[in-house]
C-alpha cells in the first residue's frame, strides 16, 4: 500500500515533550496511509479516531525528550517504520466504521498492537536512552554545593556562570534548561539568605 512513497518525519525539533501538571501525554503518531510519522499530544486518555479504529498507530514518547533527539532517532529507524507501514493492508468497512487491517504472521487482524514491528519500534524507543529534560529542582535536589559554588550564588552573574557549568558538566543523558537553573539558583540563594538572618 504505497510502499514506494517516501516516509515523512514531521517532528518539531524545538519541542520538549515535558511532563505537564495537566496530565498531557505525548505520542508518536504513525499514519501508514500518508506514510508519515508526527506527534500527537492530549490531556487524558483520548486518541485520534484513526488510531482508535486501527488506521494509525500511537507509541508513547518518554517524558522530557527533546524533539531534535527524537527526530534524529527516528531518522535511524526508517527501515523499522517502513516495515510497520508495509504491514498495513488498508482499511475496510466493518459495518460501523472504516477499520485498519494489518498483516501479522500467517494472518491479518484489525488490532495493530499485534504487529511485531510496532513492538520492536516501541522497545527500541524505550532502550534508546534519549537525553531527557530535568527540572532544576530535581537535578539539584541534593543541595550539595562547594564553597566556590555557594560564592557564585551571591551574584546574578555568578548564578549564570554556575548554570553554564552545570549544563556543561551534566551527563549526556541529562538536558538542563539554563533559565530554569538560574531561576532555581536565585530562589535557592534567597532561601539560604533568609535562613542566615
Amino acid at each position: 500500500m504505497g510502499d514506494d512513497k517516501p516516509i515523512k518525519i514531521s517532528i518539531d525539533r524545538d519541542e520538549i515533550f515535558a511532563d505537564r501538571p495537566s496530565g498531557m501525554r505525548h505520542s508518536l503518531y504513525l499514519d501508514p496511509e500518508a506514510r508519515e510519522v508526527s506527534t500527537f499530544s492530549v490531556v487524558g486518555s483520548g486518541q485520534p479516531i484513526a488510531a482508535f479504529h486501527g488506521r494509525a498507530l500511537m507509541i508513547s514518547i518518554p517524558v522530557g525528550v527533546r524533539g531534535s533527539d527524537l527526530a534524529d532517532w527516528l531518522e535511524g529507524e526508517r527501515d523499522a517504520i517502513g516495515e510497520i507501514f508495509g504491514d498495513y493492508l488498508g482499511s475496510e468497512w466493518n459495518g460501523n466504521n472504516h477499520v485498519g487491517r494489518w498483516r501479522v504472521p500467517g494472518d491479518y487482524c484489525d488490532m495493530p498492537d499485534h504487529v511485531d514491528a510496532v513492538c520492536k519500534l516501541e522497545l527500541s524507543l524505550g532502550e534508546a536512552e534519549l537525553p531527557t529534560l530535568w527540572p532544576a529542582g530535581d537535578y539539584l535536589a541534593a543541595g550539595d554545593y562547594t564553597d566556590r559554588e555557594l560564592e557564585l550564588l551571591t551574584t546574578p552573574e555568578g548564578r549564570e556562570e554556575l548554570a553554564e557549568e552545570l549544563i556543561a558538566g551534566a551527563d549526556h543523558s541529562v538536558v538542563l534548561d539554563r533559565d530554569d537553573l538560574i531561576e532555581y539558583l536565585t530562589d535557592y540563594h534567597a532561601r539560604i539568605s533568609d535562613d542566615e538572618i
